[in-house]
């Protein structure tokens, strides 16, 4: 037996959470609560200042895949996520868009 879940289903769910002003409370409570202090590089438990490319690099590509992450947590229960690399050749995740993901699972071989 096998279940599928196609993109047009999660764009459906992907449309009725955007629209829920309570799970947008929410995930902005979670997103404070975690960005809120700055984020602190620590290499054998000591603090260490990254530099400016590894700062530049978390500000630009981590903290907006943080919010995006929640917001597919929240709307989905999951994450889907892709790996891809920026023009200095520095590797980041980055969240697929629910119209590109379909989901096919099959209870007899669990994948």
């Amino acid at each position: 037996m096998k279940t599928f879940i196609t993109s047009h289903q999660l764009l459906i769910m992907w449309r009725n959470y955007m629209s829920d002003g309570l799970f947008h409370m929410c995930k902005q409570l979670i997103t404070d609560h975690l960005l809120l202090n700055h984020v602190e590089f620590v290499k054998n438990k000591r603090t260490i200042d990254p530099g400016h490319e590894i700062r530049d690099a978390f500000e630009t590509h981590w903290i907006p895949f943080t919010k995006d992450a929640i917001d597919q947590l929240f709307a989905f229960g999951f994450v889907v996520v892709e790996i891809v690399e920026d023009e200095a050749k520095r590797k980041y995740p980055r969240p697929v868009h629910p119209s590109l993901i379909n989901i096919e699972y099959d209870y007899e071989t669990r994948e």
